[in-house]
């Protein structure tokens, strides 16, 4: 995971090539029926209930692991990101610039490490395509 303060000269150098293997992914987001599903509560073989965990589809994966693949999951503070929530509560995707929207993305991905099922919510909502579309608006004005 590369560092906040190294992540801008990243952005910098990332060849076109490799923003078209993340906006690839636009098209399958605006297909897709179904992000995923909660999983069913089971017990182990000791009779402990073992808690769901979010079954996501394979956009979803997809998604993921060719953001990990750019490293553009940055290391950072996103919990305490107040700037990032207020955009992503206010749903102000536009106008915004790359930094702060592969960071939002980077968040959204964070998160759903503590909190299952987070990611699939962002993709439900509309605001994982909502930051592509912004992103490649970016990039490509």
């Amino acid at each position: 995971m590369i560092k906040l303060k190294d992540f801008r000269n990243h952005i910098d150098k990332v060849p076109t090539a490799d923003w078209d293997i993340l906006f690839g992914i636009i098209p399958r987001i605006e297909e897709c029926d179904s992000f995923g599903e909660l999983g069913s509560f089971e017990k182990d073989a000791d009779g402990v209930a073992q808690f769901p965990v979010m079954n996501v589809s394979d956009v979803v994966s997809d998604f993921e692991d060719i953001m990990y693949k750019l490293t553009f999951v940055v290391d950072f503070d996103w919990g305490k990101w107040s700037e990032g929530k207020a955009i992503v509560e206010k749903r102000e995707y536009k106008n915004q610039d790359t930094i702060t929207l592969v960071k939002i993305l980077a968040a959204f991905i964070r998160q759903d490490r503590f909190n299952d099922g987070f990611l699939v919510g962002k993709f439900e909502d509309g605001a994982v395509l909502d930051i592509l579309r912004e992103l490649q608006n970016n990039l490509t004005n």
